[in-house]
C-alpha cells in the first residue's frame, strides 16, 4: 500500500471512529490516534496514556508539549465507560466537565473496578466510599 492510501485510510478510520457512542469508541479505543502534538477540533478523541480523551475547545498544541492529556484539564477530558466491561484507570476530575456521572465505571489505583453512584462525583473511593461501589460480577 503506498504511503498516500495509508494516509487516506487512516483518515478515514478516525473520521468513523469519532462519531461513536462513549462505550463503543472505548472498545474500539485502538483505532483512535494516539495524541501527537498538533490541530484538534473540539469532540475530537484521541489515545493516551491507556486512556480515551476528548478534545474539549479547539486548539493547536504544535511547539506546545504541556497540552497533552492529561496535562491541560481546559483542553481535554477523559471519557468514562457505562460498562464495567470496558472501564478505564482513574483519571482525577478537575470540575464538572470531566466529573464522573452515576453509572460510569473506572479502575481504581488498586486494579478493582469501581462503579459511580452519584452524579457530579470529583473524588474517589479513599475520598467519598459513599459514592463509589465495587463491580459485581454482573457488571464485569
Amino acid at each position: 500500500m503506498t504511503r498516500a492510501k495509508a494516509l487516506r485510510l487512516r483518515s478515514i478510520i478516525e473520521s468513523a471512529v469519532q462519531g461513536l457512542d462513549r462505550d463503543t469508541a472505548i472498545e474500539a479505543i485502538g483505532l483512535h490516534p494516539k495524541w501527537a502534538e498538533g490541530s484538534y477540533k473540539a469532540g475530537h478523541a484521541v489515545q493516551h496514556q491507556s486512556n480515551l480523551w476528548k478534545c474539549l475547545q479547539d486548539h493547536d498544541s504544535t511547539g506546545n508539549p504541556a497540552w497533552r492529556p492529561g496535562s491541560a484539564p481546559s483542553l481535554w477530558g477523559a471519557w468514562h465507560a457505562r460498562s464495567a466491561a470496558l472501564a478505564l484507570p482513574w483519571v482525577a476530575p478537575t470540575g464538572a466537565h470531566d466529573a464522573y456521572q452515576a453509572g460510569e465505571f473506572m479502575v481504581w489505583t488498586d486494579g478493582v473496578i469501581y462503579k459511580c453512584l452519584a452524579d457530579a462525583t470529583i473524588f474517589g473511593p479513599d475520598r467519598v466510599p459513599e459514592c463509589w461501589e465495587a463491580a459485581g460480577e454482573e457488571e464485569t
